[in-house]
């Protein structure tokens, strides 16, 4: 196990692979990813007459080349395997995801995609509650925290949004930001991957779930950051360790507590 971590190059508990160059991070962390379908589009008439068939399909043959890169991960059969792929896939998964969000942004716009992707979340929870037989228990409760975790992000990033960045502190926001966009886009990455195996109906090999689960993780790593962004906001706010800790006996205490969360959501108990 330790020569598995070691050759995965953990960081802050996950393994994060470069930034490739040129690549930019979408605005927030689940806008837009293998979960977005055009169809779920609903738009008001002054956006129908808008909203062409050929920029339906162009928006659908953007979602077919992301699901392409996601199938080949998810459908890797060994650590080495997965390994490998991903390292490829990576760069040319975050071009897509760019392009499917400049794309859109510009086809519907930003409001629609907000809408679409907060009526996306609780779609995807429902879906993932039942994959205990593709991903096993774990990983599936590791996938259902991810998307809680990314919908406290998407609250806080409001708050940020509202707050001024001091003169003094602009340098150290900016790499924040940067250091954010990673680890979110990296936890993004794995639930892709996830999403993706959902829709085409393929088994997650067990021999790569850890690492899946690794990746996941990372959007904890993106929620800690956040809450330095928004510490140096208001200076009154207690910051957090400048490195996130390792997986350990808390997340896990943390995972139950957020587990129960979302069950209780969906059931409809206080």
């Amino acid at each position: 196990m330790l020569d598995r971590h070691k050759k995965e190059g953990k960081t802050m508990g996950t393994a994060v692979l470069d930034m490739p160059k040129g690549a930019c991070a979408p605005f927030e962390i689940g806008t837009l990813g293998a979960f977005f379908e055009p169809s779920l589009f609903d738009p008001t008439p002054e956006e129908e007459a808008n909203f062409t068939r050929p920029q339906e399909r162009l928006l659908k043959g953007l979602l077919d080349v992301l699901d392409k890169h996601l199938l080949a991960v998810a459908s890797a059969r060994s650590h080495d395997e997965f390994l490998a792929v991903r390292k490829d896939v990576w760069p040319k998964y975050l071009r897509s995801l760019r392009a499917l969000q400049d794309t859109a942004t510009n086809v519907i716009g930003e409001e629609q995609i907000n809408r679409i992707a907060d009526g996306g979340f609780p779609a995807i929870t429902a879906d993932l509650q039942k994959q205990a037989s593709r991903f096993g228990d774990t990983i599936t409760e590791q996938a259902l925290f991810t998307l809680w975790t990314m919908g406290k992000i998407r609250s806080l990033a409001k708050r940020i949004d509202s707050l001024p960045v001091p003169a003094a502190k602009v340098e150290a926001d900016c790499a924040l930001c940067r250091e954010y966009g990673l680890h979110s886009l990296w936890s993004q990455f794995h639930l892709d991957i996830l999403i993706a195996a959902m829709k085409f109906d393929i088994p997650v090999a067990e021999d790569i779930r850890e690492s899946v689960m690794n990746g996941l993780r990372a959007a904890v790593n993106a929620y800690t950051v956040m809450r330095e962004s928004l510490a140096i906001r208001q200076p009154h706010v207690d910051e957090p360790a400048a490195t996130a800790l390792p997986w350990d006996d808390e997340d896990e205490r943390l995972l139950a507590s957020s587990m129960r969360d979302i069950k209780n959501a969906l059931s409809g108990d206080p």
